[in-house]
């Protein structure tokens, strides 16, 4: 496929938003580990790096106002190849975050961290996660940067953490971290309702 549209591939336990393109195969070489999946799910790697795809609209329509004051939204997004790098490194306890962007808090206001408190504690040491993240996407452009990085922290400390959550329970943290967070979680191209937490998958665009 030609351009920057990222296309969609088969979800697996490590895809933020086609951020990511991290699949199984490729987690073995960033964990340091070999063997089969199963084997690596059970070691519990150390060290994931992921990125987080921007995302544009590729058109909108306002249907009205909500009676919560919301606007009721359609839109059309696809993720692009403008990607931040996250690279997560478990912690005994807390949650801490280094962002090279000055303009971008690095405390609980940050989506990833509000990512990372929202999931459950693990039942077992490790608890704590250290968050480097490169940013690549600008702030405040409307290309999705916050909302991509919380995704891919959902998905890393699950597999981190070794969290037993199904995707279904992912969707629904989401859901409370941001209008666009759920889309981040599938990528590609999709059309978005509401306020654009419901996220319908549509066939990749392409000769972006």
């Amino acid at each position: 496929r030609r351009g920057t549209v990222c296309q969609r591939h088969p979800r697996t336990a490590l895809h933020a938003g086609d951020s990511g393109r991290v699949r199984e195969q490729d987690s073995l070489a960033v964990s340091g580990g070999s063997g089969s999946p199963d084997q690596v799910e059970e070691r519990r790697p150390a060290r994931l790096q992921i990125p987080a795809h921007a995302k544009i609209n590729l058109c909108l329509k306002i249907l009205g106002r909500r009676p919560d004051g919301l606007h009721e939204l359609e839109r059309v997004v696809q993720t692009v190849d403008l990607h931040d790098d996250l690279v997560f490194e478990v912690r005994p306890e807390g949650i801490t975050i280094d962002v090279d962007d000055p303009t971008v808090p690095s405390g609980p206001e940050n989506l990833a961290f509000r990512a990372a408190a929202s999931l459950p504690a693990p039942a077992s040491p490790p608890r704590g996660v250290h968050i480097r993240i490169r940013k690549a996407i600008p702030a405040g452009s409307g290309l999705g940067g916050g909302s991509s990085n919380a995704p891919a922290t959902l998905l890393a400390l699950r597999r981190l953490w070794g969290l037993d959550l199904p995707r279904r329970r992912l969707e629904e943290i989401a859901a409370t971290l941001g209008a666009d967070v759920p889309f981040f979680l599938c990528g590609g191209t999709a059309l978005l309702s509401g306020t654009g937490s419901v996220v319908e998958p549509l066939p990749d665009l392409g000769g972006y």
